[in-house]
């Protein structure tokens, strides 16, 4: 989110293929966390532990539960108001599960419903997501600078979602090879930050 919202995607771009220095044209897309909304579909373990490392930035923070259950440090709303919420949405991060009711949440319609220029993040399974949905949103601008993810090894990553503008893809990373698995839940939320600097093979998926 820090690296969108300083501009340093496209700057990398611009880097590596035509060299442009357009320094008024940054400036204008550049934004203040402080000003962005961020809606996470699901709140459990690892959508507290973002909510922690975001709270520095004042961002605004909804989580969508289907059973609030009291305990949240963040505003929650139901699925029913589902729609409502991605329509302000500035960073839309999927932490869902994989089970038979969160197959394909995120399909066509919650994607077009989207803010124009929010940014999808798929951290959680990659079955959670429709991928055919995905690309096209992508490939329209319908999610805008387009949508950062990780998808499940038996989930793969459908291979034009992997390579193309506008988006980041990396392979699964929870924690690095050798950590304790107490630790894996929060190192998977540095993984979240850094996915675009390993090898950015870009899904703004991010």
């Amino acid at each position: 989110m820090m690296a969108h919202a300083r501009q340093l995607m496209p700057s990398l771009d611009s880097q590596r293929t035509d060299r442009a220095w357009p320094t008024l044209e940054r400036r204008a897309a550049m934004s203040l966390l402080s000003e962005q909304n961020v809606v996470m579909l699901g709140f459990g373990a690892i959508g507290h532990r973002l909510a922690e490392l975001l709270a520095p930035f004042r961002v605004k923070i909804t989580a969508v539960r289907r059973r609030p259950v009291g305990d949240e440090n963040v505003a929650v709303v139901t699925e029913d108001k589902l729609t409502e919420a991605l329509a302000t949405a500035d960073h839309v991060v999927n932490i869902l599960p994989d089970n038979p009711a969160t197959v394909g949440f995120v399909n066509a319609a919650r994607l077009a419903a989207m803010n124009a220029g929010a940014i999808f993040y798929n951290v959680g399974r990659g079955t959670t997501v429709d991928q055919d949905a995905l690309l096209a949103g992508v490939a329209i601008g319908a999610t805008g600078r387009g949508v950062s993810g990780r998808h499940r090894a038996r989930a793969r990553c459908h291979r034009s979602i992997r390579y193309g503008p506008r988006r980041i893809a990396t392979s699964l990373r929870t924690a690095p090879a050798g950590t304790r698995p107490s630790r894996s839940g929060w190192l998977s939320i540095s993984s979240i930050i850094s996915a675009g600097s390993e090898r950015a093979k870009r899904c703004w998926i991010g």
